[in-house]
């Protein structure tokens, strides 16, 4: 399949062991799964998604799907040394500078395919995210691992460059429709001297409050928006507050355990409107052993009020 130590970037970062725990092979059983939204496969270059003109995300998703397509005839080594911004980051296996993990990936000796679902860019225009459906396929053997992936991005001048990739194996999905995040007001603040470093102070603040408590889904129900997004390891994604809560419950009654977060870095868009929290955490037992750690990325919103509330969050163990 793939080099294992640079599995992560070389799926758009995606884990080598848990692609492998992922992964179905022609010859074996397929496993039931939950009856998808849609039924587009997500192991087929997707069409152009269908927005409106006027709409900001545009560019960037079309960014997204140009980068698909550079990777399906260049290759996904050389079409994410062109993609990936200079102070890129992906998680091999913690999160580390992307450029020089690259840079050493062998040819890849399958195809990659992904296609944006859901996608948001700042009132200034220079930060944004896409997420969606994702799938590698090799024929040596005859294997497909799926998930989905999450990359924020930075506009430098008229061009979007990768920024943070992370990927989270799960059961195959299927293309939605396209959807742009709408702010729930156009108060939303827009900028102004210190708005970047006075909202990265207080998003470090939102992010690392959010790690306290025993009840993570309470937690985060408190502080996300209505069309909230939770990807997760061997789920679909959950989107909404009820069906996120619901998601990380059915995980916790099978782990067990406490969740602990740990906040690495926070980004902010200009406009002091969107931002952008990644780290690392650990799930421990009772006689505080180690059950499960992995890294986690969310996005965020900033309110009209100053208050951080969550757009996305992320988080994928490591093996």
């Amino acid at each position: 399949m793939m080099h294992r130590p640079l599995a992560l970037a070389a799926l758009l970062a995606l884990a080598a062991a848990p692609m492998a725990a992922q992964t179905v092979r022609k010859d074996a059983p397929v496993p039931r799964r939950r009856a998808a939204p849609t039924t587009k496969p997500a192991a087929k270059p997707a069409a152009k998604p269908a927005v409106a003109p006027a709409d900001a995300t545009q560019p960037l998703a079309d960014a997204d799907l140009a980068f698909a397509k550079s990777a399906a005839g260049l290759g996904l080594r050389d079409a994410m040394l062109a993609t990936f911004a200079d102070d890129a980051v992906v998680f091999s296996p913690r999160a580390t500078r992307a450029r020089p993990v690259i840079a050493t990936m062998p040819p890849s000796t399958g195809q990659t395919t992904w296609a944006p679902a859901w996608a948001d860019v700042s009132a200034a225009g220079e930060l944004g995210m896409t997420t969606g459906p994702i799938a590698f396929h090799t024929t040596a053997p005859d294997s497909t691992a799926n998930g989905q992936y999450v990359t924020i991005w930075t506009r430098t001048g008229t061009a979007w460059k990768a920024l943070i990739h992370l990927t989270i194996p799960g059961p195959a999905a299927t293309q939605v429709a396209y959807q742009v995040h709408r702010a729930a007001a156009d108060g939303r603040p827009r900028g102004g001297p210190g708005a970047a470093d006075a909202g990265r102070a207080t998003l470090y603040i939102a992010d690392r409050a959010l790690a306290f408590g025993d009840d993570y889904g309470a937690s985060l129900a408190r502080v996300a928006l209505p069309d909230l997004h939770l990807l997760r390891e061997g789920a679909l994604p959950a989107v909404g507050i009820d069906s996120a809560r619901a998601t990380l419950a059915a995980r916790d009654a099978r782990l067990g355990g406490r969740v602990r977060w740990q906040s690495e870095d926070a980004r902010v868009a200009r406009s002091g409107d969107l931002g952008v929290t990644n780290g690392v955490y650990e799930r421990r037992d009772a006689a505080d052993a180690i059950i499960e750690s992995g890294n986690y990325l969310r996005v965020w919103e900033r309110q009209p009020d100053g208050g951080w509330r969550v757009l996305l969050d992320a988080a994928t163990p490591l093996r």
